[in-house]
């Protein structure tokens, strides 16, 4: 099947991510909590649901629900893909403040170490406190 859909010119991997959805949304831990989720978001108990009651009732706002997350993840993705484009582009300017900056860093590391040393020389109690511990 896989190599018709790839033959035919469609996406297989839209395809496998709606198949993986789909698993995903029948498995034994998403499935049991649909009839509660619609139940609550549409303010219409289980009993009626089975009844077959206000069924039209339940459909819009699940729709709506759906097509929110929707945009949303698509906004988040379309945002993730906005921002690793332009870091990217831009990859050698970041590569070189990130090497500069890490020079900068080593040498304050270095100073605050020798200060440090410094210090701890000046004051030999220190070391005598923490031999007898």
């Amino acid at each position: 099947m896989i190599h018709v859909l790839a033959d035919s010119g469609v996406n297989t991997t839209v395809v496998a991510a709606f198949a993986v959805g789909f698993v995903s949304f029948i498995s034994p831990c998403v499935l049991p909590l649909v009839p509660g989720y619609l139940s609550a978001i549409s303010g219409v108990s289980f009993a009626e649901l089975q009844e077959g009651e206000n069924r039209k009732k339940v459909i819009g706002p699940a729709l709506l629900f759906c097509l929110s997350f929707t945009v949303m993840f698509v906004a988040l993705g379309m945002t993730a893909t906005g921002i690793g484009k332009t870091l990217a582009e831009h990859r050698l300017l970041i590569q070189s403040l990130h090497d500069r900056d890490a020079d900068e860093a080593e040498r304050i590391l270095e100073l605050h170490i020798r200060r440090t040393r410094i210090e701890l020389r000046s004051h030999p109690e220190v070391f005598a406190a923490t031999e007898q511990t």
